[in-house]
């Protein structure tokens, strides 16, 4: 069986840290694939601009031989005058799988938590999360009537639609 520190020293993905963030992410993707392409195969450059993940990139090699050579030959070395932070990443990547045929995408509706389905709501009545709505059975709106005359209805539409004058 595997340990943790064998699995990081097979690692085909790199995780690369300390990268210019002034560089467009199509321009840095380019670069890393280029630079660390001298190391072996790469499958594929993960490099999000997102603010958490701003700086940073992931390289995945087809051998994890190639990537044991770029961890100790590109840790330090310049890119866009910053020295690249070069390490294992902690787990494998969806290149990765997809290469080994084991990827399975993970989304929401396949977690093993069944969320309940909402009760019916009564006619009238708005949602509970409905921003100013009101609610309850008095949550009709203006031109909801049920025939009732409630006295002077016609005041109402008229003034519905209308702009109040500036002063």
């Amino acid at each position: 069986m595997a340990t943790p520190a064998d699995a990081a020293t097979t690692a085909q993905t790199l995780y690369v840290k300390n990268l210019c963030t002034k560089v467009q992410k199509t321009e840095l993707r380019q670069a890393l694939y280029y630079y660390f392409s001298s190391y072996g195969a790469v499958a594929d450059v993960v490099a999000l601009k997102t603010p958490k993940m701003r700086g940073q990139a992931f390289i995945v090699f087809r051998d994890a031989s190639d990537a044991a050579a770029a961890l100790r030959d590109a840790n330090g070395k310049l890119m866009f005058d910053k020295p690249m932070t070069v390490d294992h990443a902690r787990t494998k990547s969806h290149a990765t799988r997809k290469l080994e045929g084991t990827f399975v995408l993970e989304t929401p509706a396949s977690s093993t938590a069944q969320v309940p389905a909402p009760a019916p709501r009564p006619p009238g009545v708005a949602p509970a999360n409905a921003p100013n709505a009101p609610t309850g059975p008095a949550a009709k709106r203006p031109h909801d009537t049920d025939g009732a005359s409630d006295g002077d209805a016609s005041g109402d539409e008229h003034a519905r639609g209308s702009k109040r004058p500036r002063h």
